[in-house]
């Protein structure tokens, strides 16, 4: 009996350490696995601060109505898109969450109602404000 039980505590031992060795293997491939996501975070990052820099180049060093208007036009359109789907954003995000929302009654056919609401209000801000853009000829040269 003794040693049946010697050899029980053998194999117990001898499978604690595999299952520490297998341990440290996976928690080298976890770090590995996590540097690698960092890296192509860091990359992604990197590449979006270029393309901005380029544009806040063109923006900042142009001379406006003179040599550079079409850079001056360039940097005048980027700001008018932003200010037109700027609201929308913020309305499609405050109404995007996955919490209950002001116009959720909870019936079967009443979320897809105001969800198609909301679509028309936000289609609606943004044609307005493109009008308004088309009205105060921001998107043209000749101001």
């Amino acid at each position: 009996m003794r040693l049946y039980l010697e050899d029980a505590a053998d194999h117990v031992a001898t499978m604690e350490r595999s299952l520490t060795s297998q341990q440290d293997t996976l928690t080298r491939v976890y770090a590995s696995y996590l540097a690698q996501i960092s890296m192509e975070a860091t990359e992604g990052s990197n590449r979006s601060n270029i393309t901005v820099k380029r544009v806040w180049t063109i923006c900042l060093f142009s001379q406006p109505l003179q040599k550079n208007k079409n850079k001056s036009l360039v940097c005048l359109q980027f700001t008018t898109i932003a200010c037109i789907f700027t609201p929308v954003t913020i309305l499609g995000s405050a109404l995007g969450e996955n919490i209950r929302v002001p116009f959720e009654l909870g019936g079967p056919n009443d979320d897809i109602i105001f969800f198609w609401a909301t679509i028309v209000f936000m289609g609606s801000i943004a044609i307005l404000l493109l009008l308004i853009g088309y009205r105060f000829k921001w998107f043209t040269a000749s101001r």
